[in-house]
């Protein structure tokens, strides 16, 4: 999705001004940041930004360029050009652990865009790749965390489960957190449900500020269908916003996102759910159709009090928005709003 970018002021005040006139215009600000920014942006679902630094930057092979390419392709649903991009930087960087963290959440993305007949494929990539990022990485607790992950999968998709459960006994010895998501991973895979609850409980508990824990945690009790402790736990998640990794934007925006939902389809928290929300459009402030789904969800649960960070989206997208369609939808709901609010 392509929108117009224009000169406000919001988190992307400097980035902004460098787009604004990109043929002119002289910025500060470092390759680095711009593909920090674009990659957020990608991640509501505008490509512009990153389709602009691309063409605009034509020097040596960038770690973080090419990265910000194959997201830009996989935005667009462009699964060969993502593909083929993705491939290339394997092969560029084939020593890097960080390399196949990254590749193996493109691959499992991949999966989900193409047809059914290929999708195992894809998803047996990702697996592959992961267990390659833990091998690369044989001390770095995160890393060897993805590849126990991979490990726990079946068969048939590349797994190990018997290789499971002595690589994480060497992850709890060296790093506590890592140590915890280890165990419920092995717990879950186990079907070990009350061992996972003790100790989900006791990584929220020791980690409450720590998005990976609570994230995780969240993900555990939503799999057994305990939607109050996986609402309450994705809450959490969604306050302690991470790091700027394309991944981890798109699990902060989930975990948001799903505690609206659980507050429309389970009838739970619904003040947890205009607080997620809330939080998400404040952060996430870009006229794209994944935020618009924020918007609607927000309304459907919020009072008229607390309606205004969706109304203002919906506002952003009519008068800033060059997708016809969506501009059709926000018109339609602001509609909608402006009759029950004459009506009542």
């Amino acid at each position: 999705m392509r929108i117009r970018t224009r000169c406000v002021s919001s988190l992307w005040l400097l980035l902004v001004a460098s787009y604004c006139n990109l043929a002119t215009t002289e910025t500060s600000l470092s390759l680095t940041d711009k593909i920090s920014m674009a990659t957020e942006a990608l991640a509501q679902g505008d490509s512009s930004l990153a389709g602009q630094l691309i063409q605009t930057e034509t020097a040596e092979p960038n770690y973080a360029l090419l990265q910000l390419e194959i997201l830009y392709w996989l935005e667009q649903r462009e699964s060969d050009q993502a593909i083929d991009k993705l491939r290339a930087f394997e092969q560029l960087y084939p020593l890097r652990a960080d390399t196949f963290a990254f590749s193996s959440e493109v691959w499992r993305s991949i999966g989900h865009q193409v047809n059914i007949f290929a999708k195992s494929g894809y998803y047996k990539k990702a697996v592959a790749a992961k267990i390659k990022a833990g091998q690369l990485a044989p001390d770095n607790p995160r890393y060897m965390t993805l590849a126990a992950s991979a490990l726990g999968q079946a068969d048939n998709y590349g797994g190990d489960m018997a290789a499971q459960k002595p690589l994480t006994e060497r992850i709890v010895g060296l790093d506590k957190k890592w140590g915890y998501i280890a165990r419920i991973n092995l717990a879950q895979n186990n079907d070990e449900y009350t061992q996972g609850r003790v100790l989900a409980a006791q990584a929220a508990a020791e980690f409450g500020q720590d998005f990976d824990i609570l994230e995780r945690v969240g993900q555990f009790h939503w799999t057994l269908g305990e939607y109050n402790e996986a609402q309450y736990h994705f809450l959490q998640a969604c306050k302690n916003r991470p790091n700027d990794e394309w991944h981890l934007q798109i699990k902060w925006q989930n975990a948001c996102y799903l505690v609206g939902e659980f507050a429309k389809e389970q009838q739970i928290g619904l003040e947890n759910a205009v607080e997620a929300l809330t939080i998400l459009l404040s952060v996430y402030t870009l006229p794209t159709e994944s935020n618009f789904a924020s918007a609607d969800l927000l309304l459907t649960l919020a009072s008229a009090e607390q309606a205004s960070p969706a109304i203002d989206m919906l506002s952003r997208i009519l008068n800033e928005s060059a997708d016809k369609k969506l501009r059709r939808k926000a018109e339609k709901v602001l509609q909608r709003l402006k009759k029950q609010t004459q009506a009542s």
